[in-house]
This record gives C-alpha cells, structure tokens and sequence, in this order.
C-alpha cells in the first residue's frame, strides 16, 4: 500500500512547477500592464504640456525629457534637421539637465542617428530606437532616437515612441503654422495701417470700435493705441448720411457708398467719399461694418483748377487769335500814317498828329503783344535802360491816354539808377497805371 501510494503521489512535483510558472507569467503581464499604462499616462501628460509650446527649443527640450521617462532610457534625442530653427537636438540624459543644442555642440554628435529617406516606421540604429518625426507628404523632419542598457525595447514600446514622435511633428508643424500666421497678421496689419485711405470698423449701431492711421488724419481722431477707451464720434453733418450707408449693408446691399460734401472738421470744409459693407464674425454670430473713408477735397479743387486752366486756354487761344487780327489793321494803321508823313512834310501841327498815330499805333502793337502772350508762353528779355529816359519819351504818348481834360505832370529824379527790365512790360506797366490813375480821377 505505501508502495502505491508513493508511486501515485510523484506527479505533483510538475503540477507545482506548472502553477509557479503560471503565477510568474500573470506577474509578469500585471508588471508589463502597468508599465503600459504608465507609459500611456505619461504620454498623455506629455501631449498637454506640449500642446502649450509656441517655439522649438522648447518642444525639443519636452519631448526629449518625456521620451526618456516613457521608457526609462539612458539618452532619448529628439532631433530638428529642417526650418527655420534647424539643425537644433534636444538632449535629454540621465542625471542630466535636458538642453537644446546645436548638433556641432554636441560631443557625441557622430553616434546620434538621423533620418532615413523614405522611411516612415521605426527602426533600431545599433543600441538605439529611432522613430522618424514627419511632416506633411511623409518626409522626416528629424528622428526620436532612445538608448538605454538593458534589454530590448518592445512592439508595444516601438508604438509609443511612434506616438511621441507624431507628436512632436504636430507641435512643431503648429509652431511653424502659428509664426506663418503671425507674420501674416503682422503684415495685414502694417498694410492696413499704412493704407492711403481711411479704414473704420463701426458695430450695427455706428459706434467706432477701431480704426486706421488714415482715418485719424481724416477725422481728427487720436491714434487707435493712444485712444484709452474714448470712442470717437464723426461729424455731426455726416451723421445723418452716414446712417443711411450703414441701413443699406445691413438691408442686404453687398456695398454701399456715399458722398459727403462740405463736412466741416477741424474747422476746414472736406468733401469726403465712403463705401462700406459687412464684416462677419466666426460663425456668423455678430457681425460688424467695415468703411473705407477717403478724403477727396484736394482732389476735386484740383480738377476744378485744371477745368479752370484748360477754359483759360482756350480763351487765350481766341485772344490771341484776336490780337492777331488787330495787329494786323494796327500795320496798316501805321503804314497809312508813315504815307501821310511824307506828303505833310511842311504842316508841322499835322505831321506832329501823324507821329503821334504812329506812337500809339506802337503802343496799341505792344497791347496786341500782350494779348497773344496769354495763349501762349512768351519769355521776357531783360535789358538795362534808364527809366527816366523811358518815361520822357512815352510822356506824349501818357498825354494823349489820360485826355485834355485831365493834367499831366511828371516830378522826375534825373539821378535815378539804370534798371534791369523787359522794356515792354515796364512801358505796358506805365500805360496800365496812367489808364487806372485816368479811371480813378473823381472830377475829371
């Protein structure tokens, strides 16, 4: 019986072996579960902190520093090999600081793996684990590189790592989104700033809520920073106009615009322009009225000035046609006077009437001279001459355009100075002065 009894109970050796095995396997997957699970937790924790970060020092430091802890590596670089910021690592060691560094800094730079052309999945590199950080159309822009001492990384850990690096590239991809639209914006903002003409955002009931250089210049209004809360107001004259511009966009009209004449602001009369048209909010939930205002004053007195010139050329033209004309019964006037002189050569006091049809037949030619210079351009010849000598020799000439019944009387300094003088324009300005003092004598 004992016999038997000892030969049936040998089996339980391996039975007890068995279970211990078993129970060492359950051990193993609790340990291996909970390693996942604080990986996991880990990685969670380490895509809201990154998630937070606007430069790539920054998120190379993190995520190196992370990438180490995950999986309790020796060295875990993350590597920036292209844009703005690149070549850059971020270096994260046990015992260590974590810093970002340029890979020519760093000692071990020859050992430190970097991205492969093509390669989209992890890879072992030696002792270290490597996952390519992508952007856009699958090309690497740097590699997520972990080394440690001990044993081999796991499917599960070649996962995570995958993992840490998408994220990587989505954080670097929204740092170089988020610097692109800052530079957009920076840009809109100083065109719009510098704009020519007036921009005024107005809410739905015409009160300003922001507004360009221009349009201070326009309106008097202070600078938008140096406002401090003040809302300006427009013009009371323009009050009224611009309401209906305002009712007209929000009615559904695309674009409205207005004129605005004779808008007195700072004391100066302005003709001004506007148009505006809605401007949408994200979701269509409130919307604003966006207004360009230009200052058109200058711009209309300068076309007048111009029609005004262009009416005057063409009067001169017909003056000039005029004194043509004239000039040319003045020759005959005077070759008629010349024939005269030689058949009254022996009656003085006519043949002193007959010069003196020739001198005012000269004057009336200067006259003429005068008229066409104002349809066309005529330049001046100065010459020096003595003005006492000129008004003597014109004084019978001054006579005859005042009339007998007005005396003419001539106080002359015979000492005068010689002046520098076109000497039909100072003979046109005797003439001219002598018909005004003759024009302004009360009693004749």
């Amino acid at each position: 019986m004992s016999g038997e009894a000892a030969t049936k109970g040998a089996p339980k050796e391996p039975l007890e072996s068995e279970e211990t095995t078993s129970a060492q396997k359950a051990r193993d997957a609790v340990r291996s579960s909970q390693r996942l699970a604080s990986q996991l937790h880990q990685l969670i924790a380490a895509s809201i902190t990154v998630a937070s970060l606007r430069n790539e020092q920054d998120i190379l430091e993190n995520l190196a520093a992370s990438a180490r802890r995950v999986f309790d590596a020796d060295d875990a670089i993350l590597s920036l090999e292209t844009g703005p910021a690149a070549p850059l690592l971020g270096v994260a060691r046990r015992g260590q600081s974590t810093v970002s560094i340029r890979p020519e800094w760093y000692r071990e730079t020859e050992g430190v793996p970097s991205s492969r052309a093509g390669v989209t999945t992890p890879w072992v590199e030696g002792a270290w684990l490597v996952a390519p950080v992508l952007e856009r159309r699958e090309q690497a822009r740097g590699v997520l590189a972990l080394r440690r001492g001990r044993g081999e990384f796991l499917d599960e850990e070649k996962e995570i790592l995958t993992l840490l690096a998408q994220m990587a590239a989505t954080a670097l991809g929204a740092t170089e989104l988020s610097r692109s639209i800052e530079a957009s914006e920076t840009r809109l903002r100083i065109l719009v700033d510098t704009a020519p003409a007036g921009i005024v955002e107005v809410d739905l009931k015409g009160e300003v809520q922001w507004w360009n250089r221009a349009a201070s210049k326009i309106f008097g209004w202070p600078g938008f920073e140096s406002a401090d809360g003040d809302v300006p107001l427009f013009p009371e004259k323009a009050q009224g106009e611009l309401e209906n511009l305002w009712s007209e966009v929000l009615d559904g009209a695309a674009v409205s615009e207005r004129d605005l004449v004779d808008i007195e602001i700072r004391g100066r009369r302005r003709d001004l322009t506007t148009s505006a048209a809605l401007l949408p909010s994200p979701g269509q939930a409130a919307r604003s009225i966006l207004m360009l205002v230009d200052d058109v004053t200058d711009h209309r007195q300068l076309k007048a000035e111009v029609h005004h010139a262009q009416q005057m050329e063409i009067r001169g033209r017909v003056a000039s046609s005029v004194a043509h004309d004239f000039n040319n019964l003045l020759t005959l006037i005077s070759g008629y006077a010349e024939i005269l002189s030689k058949d009254l050569s022996e009656d003085s006091r006519s043949l002193e009437m007959v010069k003196d049809i020739q001198a005012t037949t000269s004057r009336a030619s200067m006259l003429t001279a005068q008229l066409q210079s104002i349809g066309r351009s005529q330049s001046l010849q100065p010459v020096v001459l003595d003005p006492i000598a000129v008004l003597q020799s014109n004084a019978a000439v001054l006579e005859r355009i005042v009339g007998s019944d007005i005396e003419l009387s001539l106080s002359l300094d015979l000492d005068a100075a010689a002046i520098r003088v076109d000497p039909g324009q100072f003979e046109q300005m005797l003439l001219d002065l002598s018909s005004n003092a003759r024009d302004a004598m009360p009693d004749g």
